[in-house]
């Protein structure tokens, strides 16, 4: 496999950790997270299935010569034992999601997964109008995944996302 952390998403998750002493980087590729639960975005271009994986055929995402191909695109950060921040980043990442001009895709960010309440998984696909929610697996409870578009996950403009982890 491939699949590189992209530079600008391994910048913005020490910026995260600098700035909140409770997060922790989970991981961005496969080497670093468990490879069974290791889906689209956190797999490069190249190594995404191309018969089915929704990372490779959202349009935005479907040209190989408009995207970094090497580099997976998502970020996951965990909170420890600090379920209140996961309800609470969560609940920013969403209130962002819904402001005009919508912020978050400005940023580059294509979806995110987390909890409202730390029962159950929110989950927000950013490409349609209006935006999808829908429920992921189960492990989101513990950490807040955010997908990044490919055509972004080297641009600075990811870096804004750090404020919505700042205490």
């Amino acid at each position: 496999m491939s699949t590189l952390q992209a530079p600008m998403v391994g910048r913005l998750a020490q910026r995260i950790m600098a700035v909140n002493p409770h997060a922790v980087f989970l991981g961005s590729v496969p080497k670093d997270i468990d490879t069974e639960l290791t889906y689209s975005y956190h797999r490069s271009w190249d190594d995404s299935p191309h018969d089915g994986g929704y990372s490779v055929h959202y349009w935005g995402d479907a040209h190989p010569h408009r995207v970094d191909r090497a580099f997976a695109a998502a970020i996951d950060i965990g909170f420890g034992i600090r379920e209140d921040l996961m309800i609470a980043y969560t609940a920013r990442l969403h209130h962002w999601m819904a402001m005009r001009g919508n912020p978050l895709r400005a940023m580059g960010v294509r979806e995110f997964a987390g909890t409202l309440d730390g029962r159950e998984v929110f989950a927000a696909d950013l490409t349609g109008t209006p935006h999808r929610t829908y429920g992921w697996d189960r492990s989101h409870l513990t950490h807040i995944h955010v997908s990044i578009g490919r055509r972004s996950v080297n641009h600075p403009r990811i870096l804004g996302l750090v404020r919505l982890f700042t205490p």
